[in-house]
C-alpha cells in the first residue's frame, strides 16, 4: 500500500537497482494476481507478452528463481503449472487488510453496544493504520496493477461509509465525520459522502461545517463531473439551520 518495500528477518531490503527491477516486478505482479494459485501461463502472458513458449517459461523460471535468491526459498512455489506465495513465510499488508475487512464487516451491521463498539473501535484503527495509501501507489500505472488497486480503495471506501454509519447509530458524530472525511479524500466526487457528511455535522451541532460541505459538494460536482448537487443533497442544505442558508 502506498509505497512498495520489503523486510526479510527484520531487514530492509534494497529494491533498487536493474538486477532486482525483473523479479520484484513479477512480486508485484503475483501479489496483485491474489498470491494464491496463479497460473504461470498468466505471469507469462503479463510479463513476456511477446516470447514464445519455452522462452516465456525460461524467463519465469530465471526470474523466479532470483527472486527466491532475493526474499527467501521457500517463500513461493510453483507447481504443476500453478504459483503460490507461502502465508507461512510471509506477510503481506494488502493481505492482512483484507482479512480485517472480513472481521470488520459483520461488526458493523451489529446494533452498537459495549463491547461491539470495542471490537469496531479496534479493528478499525488497524485498518487506518495499514491503509497509507493505494496499491502500489508510487508504482507505474501498469494494466495488472488497476483491478486490485481499485477493488481495495473501493472495498475501504465502502467500509468507510459502513463505518460511517455504524457510528451515527452510537451517537458518536466526531467519528462518523472522519470517517466521511477520509472516504472523500479517497472519493472527491462521492456525493453520498457529503449528504452522510452534513447530516453528521447537523447531529454535531456544527451548522457552518454543514453549510461549507455543501458547498464543496457543489464545486466538486461542477468541476469534476459538469454536474449540480441530486435533490436529496439540496434538501439537505436547506435543512441547515435558517441563517445559515
Amino acid at each position: 500500500l502506498n509505497q512498495f518495500s520489503i523486510t526479510v528477518e527484520g531487514k530492509l531490503v534494497d529494491a533498487t537497482g536493474k538486477a532486482r527491477k525483473r523479479p520484484l516486478e513479477l512480486l508485484k505482479v503475483l501479489i496483485a494476481l491474489g498470491g494464491r494459485q496463479i497460473e504461470q501461463s498468466r505471469v507469462h502472458e503479463l510479463l513476456w507478452p511477446d516470447a514464445e513458449g519455452d522462452t516465456a517459461v525460461q524467463a519465469l523460471h530465471t526470474t523466479l528463481h532470483r527472486l527466491r535468491k532475493l526474499i527467501g526459498e521457500q517463500t513461493i512455489t510453483l507447481q504443476n503449472g500453478y504459483i503460490n506465495i507461502d502465508p507461512r513465510f510471509t506477510w503481506v499488508d494488502v493481505w492482512s487488510l483484507e482479512r480485517l475487512f472480513k472481521l470488520l464487516s459483520p461488526q458493523l451491521r451489529l446494533v452498537p453496544s459495549a463491547a461491539n463498539i470495542q471490537k469496531v473501535s479496534d479493528l478499525s484503527d488497524k485498518i487506518l493504520l495499514l491503509y497509507q495509501g493505494e496499491f502500489l501507489e508510487s508504482e507505474a500505472e501498469h494494466t495488472w496493477v488497476r483491478p486490485y488497486r481499485q477493488k481495495l480503495s473501493g472495498r475501504f471506501k465502502q467500509i468507510l461509509v459502513e463505518l460511517g454509519t455504524f457510528w451515527q447509530r452510537a451517537s458518536d458524530w466526531e467519528r462518523a465525520i472522519a470517517c466521511y472525511q477520509q472516504g472523500l479524500a479517497l472519493d472527491p466526487l462521492a456525493e453520498e459522502l457529503y449528504q452522510q457528511l452534513i447530516q453528521a455535522f447537523q447531529k454535531a451541532d456544527r451548522p457552518t461545517e454543514a453549510a461549507a460541505t455543501f458547498q464543496l459538494c457543489r464545486k466538486n460536482l461542477s468541476d469534476g463531473l459538469g454536474t449540480s448537487p441530486s435533490p436529496k443533497t439540496v434538501a439537505l442544505y436547506k435543512s441547515i439551520r435558517p441563517e445559515m442558508v
